[in-house]
């Protein structure tokens, strides 16, 4: 392995810092709480990894590549907020409000962070409630 590191162009004793800093990148991947962040750095570390073997000629980078892809794509399906920033949609899911057929009813709301039930809107402040009452005017 040592071998193959040097190839690379780095030195050996940078093969330690780069492995710490990978199992980190994937423990904050594996935590949901931080899995974005996790996400958004393992990107960049995979990103290095290709372009090391663009700079070598190396058909090798495709790897990095696909793996950098997959831990967008596990993200995007185990983690509500991110499908809701990002809704796939065709035109039968939109009539029914979900964003692939599989997904559960319901909305996020960004300005407050937290998701709403199905069917129930985001709860009112007690000014908003009287100025609509004052106004006659309802909300659908």
């Amino acid at each position: 392995m040592m071998k193959d590191w040097a190839s690379f162009g780095y030195p050996p004793s940078t093969l330690l810092p780069v492995g710490m800093v990978e199992i980190a990148c994937a423990l904050l991947y594996g935590i949901p709480r931080t899995s974005v962040l996790g996400a958004v750095l393992v990107t960049g570390y995979f990103g290095g990894a290709v372009a090391t073997h663009v700079r070598l000629l190396q058909p090798a980078g495709v790897g990095p590549a696909v793996l950098g892809a997959l831990a967008w794509i596990g993200l995007f399906l185990r983690d509500a907020r991110l499908r809701s920033l990002l809704p796939l949609r065709s035109g039968g899911e939109r009539a029914r409000g979900r964003a692939w057929p599989g997904a559960r009813k319901g909305t996020f709301n960004l300005r407050t962070r937290w998701a709403c039930p199905a069917g129930r809107a985001p709860r009112r402040s007690a000014a908003a409630r009287d100025r609509r009452a004052s106004t006659g005017t309802r909300r659908a």
